[in-house]
């Protein structure tokens, strides 16, 4: 034993550490047999793996105080959450919620649950079970539960402990009940058994069987309780819920306010048809109730009703077992099961299939591996129906849905088949969503099933209202389910096939069924696809980059996007960023992806999509300015152009680049005579009053373009009037500078004599550069002494007089 003395970090250090540690900081000398054994069983679970940073004597230290919360535990049960801390103190950033009650069964498994539930992921735990008598506390055994959760906070505590304390209340009846549930169920097997009531013989030997069978531990019951249906005068059967015997409710079904085929928010009317099934239907119902266990597994009870029957024959009454059927049940053959077995030889002897055969055996292993549930719950001509389906889906695999609804309509089950390569979890979520909304129901629970065959399933519980829910088209349904669950390669071959020319199809695909990344795929669409294929595909071998600008349905007037494509390399962002400020824009998103055509001009070409913010474009219309800025830009990119303010003038005036390289071109010129202001200050000038702008370059079209048909003295006049409109537009200019600039540059142009600009070369383009020859002695704002004539030339790698 260890004594009082011992440091907990060198007792952690010994072989038996853990309960060395304990014994030196719990600091009462030698252990008691109870406390050794509370230590050894902590110590036997621990893994440091579990708990990174957590030395053994931190964990020693709060065993400490968990064993004395034990020791002065006063009730039955105790919860409580606190901090785990080191013994100075120090927070270890995790909670500790800690419980000690009597043994029983379940005690885990339903604290668990209810922990998941609330929403905390367990880091470890903990569960010494002690001897009370050897520990001088009285008879009986005692469970000690410690769990590690992340911290919870106090808004959560209270939920938490709650959702804890009612799980073991549900453990409690249970298990306080259990007996008494097992000799209600033995009862009522020997009162169906001695029944004179005119049952059919398969159905009563049936349903003994299978309440023999569910007897031997195949079931953890959980409730009973024994209803009487209520008659009216005539002697008929009323429409009321059936009563019960508070005296006949054991375990949870003890609570009065549950209900076992409804909702306690529903009138306690039944239907015609779930009356009927009730009263009329075989001596054994199994379904799904609506209680949620909290007890062992979280999720709906199942439900056993066996009916009961008066002297007359007729139905009674029924007992309502509620509990959940143990991993025996459902691993146990369908063959050897009593009930289901009946209904898997219906359909195997009504399919007519060789059972030594291939489709015999498939037929025999689709049952076989059935949703459990669902073979306890349908009937034979819909297994029958469904199964067959199923076989033929073996042979051409694709999207099918298998429904059916709850006799007592608080359910639907849905079974829904998926070619196994395009499955995963986003399908299941999608398909989810489309069925729920569908029924106007929510999705309580799904399983999914893989197996070696080439379909994955998933077993969907749909919770609806009764009476109240979708009827949908179950082949329209089944078509929206399959175009969730087509991959972007199906759709991108379908838009292939459905757009692409004759001839053509079987090479485009070799060409460009690979070439998306995966980032691709997820953000873009087959469409889309299709669109950036048409640009790659036009590039010339020696074009250096391809621009195509867009808006989506969803984007406001401010807001654009373009994709820029270039092959062999990205576009490295510090080059492309400069030139959208420049022209006004901003970079809101920025997404790049590497294309890989198999063959082709390029092997492989970048895609990067921007989306850009245009301050000026409620202004203008998107379709007025998109050609513009994709010519822009690349004459930007291929250095035809610079990259400055003037570009501006592109998006704000709906101008082209050449346009904008005019006006700059004419503010070069003014910046050489020393006396105008800073670039910046044009650049402002000009992209503030685009009225004025716009008639600086009326004016030199008027002036030059040959393109205007008048004769000179038609120009003259023209231009007068605009130079009037300038003059008379510019009083409202308010700053000086701004003021400074537009006249001096709509000066410059009355005096310009001649220009190449509208010009073009052997090859029908413009010249790469602009020139213009000035009449300089007409010009008041320039230094003395003013030459006759002056030409300057402007381009993006020389400029001057």
């Amino acid at each position: 034993m260890v004594g009082a003395k011992l440091d907990p970090k060198a007792a952690a250090a010994q072989p038996d550490g853990l309960i060395a540690a304990f014994g030196a900081a719990l600091g009462r000398g030698p252990l008691t047999p109870a406390q050794t054994q509370f230590a050894a069983q902590v110590q036997e679970d621990w893994s440091a793996e579990e708990l990174p940073g957590f030395a053994p004597d931190d964990i020693a230290h709060a065993l400490v105080d968990f064993w004395r919360l034990g020791e002065h535990a006063s009730e039955p049960l105790t919860i409580r959450v606190r901090p785990a801390v080191r013994a100075d103190g120090t927070d270890l950033k995790s909670d500790l919620l800690e419980i000690v009650q009597p043994d029983r069964p379940f005690l885990v498994d339903s604290i668990m649950g209810a922990v998941a539930e609330q929403g905390f992921s367990v880091r470890a735990m903990f569960h010494p079970v002690i001897d009370s008598s050897d520990a001088g506390e009285g008879a009986g055994r005692r469970s000690m539960i410690q769990v590690y959760l992340a911290p919870v906070g106090e808004d959560r505590e209270a939920a938490l402990v709650a959702a804890v304390r009612d799980a073991l209340a549900d453990v409690q009846v249970a298990v306080d009940d259990f007996g008494a549930m097992k000799a209600l169920i033995r009862r009522t097997i020997d009162e169906l058994r001695a029944s004179t009531a005119p049952i059919p013989k398969g159905q009563r030997d049936e349903g003994l069987a299978f309440l023999d069978w569910l007897e031997g531990d195949r079931f953890v019951f959980l409730g009973a309780r024994v209803y009487d249906y209520p008659r009216t005068s005539n002697g008929g059967y009323a429409a009321e819920e059936p009563l019960y015997q508070p005296e006949g409710s054991l375990g949870v079904l003890r609570d009065q306010t549950l209900t076992v085929l409804r909702r306690g928010s529903e009138p306690a009317i039944l239907s015609p048809q779930v009356r009927d099934h009730l009263l009329l239907g075989a001596p054994l119902v199994v379904a799904k109730s609506n209680l949620r266990s909290k007890v062992h597994r979280r999720g709906y009870m199942d439900y056993v009703g066996v009916r009961r029957y008066g002297a007359d024959g007729k139905p009674s009454g029924e007992v309502r077992f509620v509990g959940l059927f143990t991993a025996e049940a459902y691993e146990t053959p369908a063959h050897e099961v009593p009930v289901i077995r009946r209904k898997v030889e219906h359909v195997l002897k009504e399919a007519g299939k060789d059972p030594e055969g291939h489709s015999g055996k498939r037929l025999r292993n689709i049952l076989e591996t059935w949703p459990r549930d669902e073979l306890f719950q349908v009937s034979e001509d819909e297994l029958m129906s469904m199964a067959m389906g199923v076989l033929h889906l073996y042979d051409r695999p694709r999207v099918r849905l298998f429904a059916r609804k709850d006799p007592f309509d608080r359910f639907v089950s849905v079974l829904m088949f998926v070619p196994r390569e395009r499955y995963d979890s986003g399908v299941r979520e999608r398909a989810g969503k489309i069925l729920a909304d569908a029924y106007q129901g929510r999705v309580s629970a799904y399983y999914p099933s893989f197996s070696d065959a080439p379909l994955a399933r998933v077993h969907y519980v749909l919770g609806v209202t009764p009476g109240k829910h979708g009827e949908p088209d179950l082949d329209a349904l089944e078509d929206a389910v399959a175009e969730t669950a087509r991959t972007w390669e199906d759709r991108f071959e379908a838009a292939i096939r459905d757009g692409g020319a004759p001839g053509r199809v079987a090479q485009t695909l070799a060409r460009w069924q690979g070439a998306f990344p995966p980032g691709y795929r997820d953000q873009y669409d087959a469409a889309e696809a299709l669109a950036d294929i048409a640009v790659i595909d036009d590039l010339a071998a020696d074009e250096p980059v391809r621009v195509r600008a867009f808006r989506h349905a969803g984007d406001d007037k401010l807001t654009f996007r373009f994709k820029l494509y270039r092959p062999g390399a990205a576009a490295p962002l510090a080059d492309v960023l400069p030139i959208l400020e420049h022209m006004g824009l901003k970079a809101l998103i920025e997404d790049g992806f590497k294309l890989t055509p198999t063959e082709g001009l390029h092997g492989k070409v970048w895609v990067h999509e921007f989306v850009l913010r245009d301050q000026q474009g409620e202004h203008l219309s998107f379709g007025d300015i998109k050609v513009a800025f994709e010519a822009a830009f690349v004459a930007i990119w291929t250095g035809q152009a610079e990259s400055d303010g003037f570009n501006r003038l592109v998006l704000e005036l709906g101008v082209g680049w050449r346009e904008a390289a005019l006006v700059r071109a004419l503010a070069r010129y003014r910046q050489q005579s020393g006396l105008d202001p800073s670039q910046g200050v044009q650049e402002q000038a000009l992209s503030d009053n685009p009225g004025v702008t716009r008639l600086i370059l009326d004016l030199f079209r008027i002036k030059f373009d040959p393109a205007v048909r008048a004769d000179l003295k038609a120009r003259e006049e023209q231009a007068k009037a605009v130079e009037a409109s300038i003059n008379e537009a510019l009083q409202a200019v308010e700053s000086l500078d701004a003021d400074r600039v537009l006249r001096r540059i709509a000066a410059l142009i009355a005096a310009i004599q001649r220009t190449n600009f509208f010009q073009v070369g052997e090859d029908g383009e413009p010249k790469p550069y602009i020139s213009y020859k000035i009449a300089s002695r007409e010009l008041e704002d320039l230094p003395l002494p003013k030459p006759f004539r002056e030409i300057f030339v402007w381009a993006p790698w020389i400029e001057g007089v």
